[in-house]
């Protein structure tokens, strides 16, 4: 029987750019009073183009991801990595904002801090100045503007980008050192996946 983050877990194997509770959502049921799992995890909301996996698919998550359900299980330091990666490739909140930051979203958001940092040092970008990336390119768009994890677009400045750029570094940083702490515990805590106390 599949948990709620062991659903999870299967169907970014299968789909690895998805984000849980943005791109698709999972549930399990539970006794109220205790909050135990009394039945199987399933999918309660499929945005993804690819077909949304059956019941019957689902049932053969056990076997088809045994070795990867049984690290994650197993409180050692691989499931602690795959916990690590899945919060940092979940996302973070910038400015009261969620953006995603998969491998290629923090490659483009370290892109643009980079490109920010040139344009406040060699060019004098000031700050609300929306346009700064005409500095460095006259054909690009007035406004600079990221797509947060909604679709939603935001103005930044070059200053705003950078701290941007800074904010993902850090949300790495941050899930990267916590995953340490719990890999040199003498004993990984069995909740070390599901607490948040473990995690920024």
């Amino acid at each position: 029987m599949l948990s709620h983050d062991e659903l999870a877990l299967c169907i970014k194997q299968q789909h690895p750019n998805a984000i849980h509770m943005f791109d698709f959502y999972v549930a399990m049921p539970v006794e109220a009073s205790t909050g135990q799992q009394t039945g199987q995890a399933f999918i309660a909301d499929w945005l993804l183009e690819a077909p949304r996996p059956i019941p019957e698919e689902i049932d053969t998550y056990e076997t088809v991801y045994a070795d990867i359900l049984r690290a994650f299980r197993q409180p050692n330091a691989n499931a602690v990595d795959v916990e690590r990666d899945r919060r940092i490739d979940a996302g973070f909140v910038f400015e009261g904002v969620h953006y995603q930051s998969r491998p290629e979203d923090r490659e483009n958001i370290a892109g643009a801090k980079a490109a920010a940092t040139d344009a406040i040092t060699i060019y004098g970008a000031e700050p609300g100045n929306f346009a700064w990336q005409r500095l460095l390119d006259p054909n690009a768009p007035a406004e600079f503007r990221w797509i947060a994890a909604d679709n939603t677009t935001h103005p930044m400045d070059a200053q705003t980008a950078m701290r941007f750029g800074y904010a993902a570094l850090n949300h790495k940083q941050a899930h990267i050192f916590a995953a340490r702490t719990l890999k040199n515990m003498a004993t990984i805590p069995s909740d070390f996946a599901i607490n948040p106390a473990y995690w920024p």
